[in-house]
């Protein structure tokens, strides 16, 4: 691919969705908390939980 051309079409759409970033189920905060423990100040799970 050159930097002249423009890039394909359906690579304008990736990402273009306005919920992208939320929660794909309801409960995967529930289940995040189980498998890791609870998120740091920054909302990373950090993976310091029950073993």
């Amino acid at each position: 691919m050159t930097g002249s051309a423009p890039p394909p079409d359906w690579q304008q759409r990736v990402d273009a969705h306005p919920a992208v970033d939320q929660p794909g189920h309801p409960d995967e905060q529930d289940i995040l908390q189980r498998l890791y423990g609870p998120p740091d100040a920054a909302g990373i799970y950090r993976g310091e939980g029950p073993q």
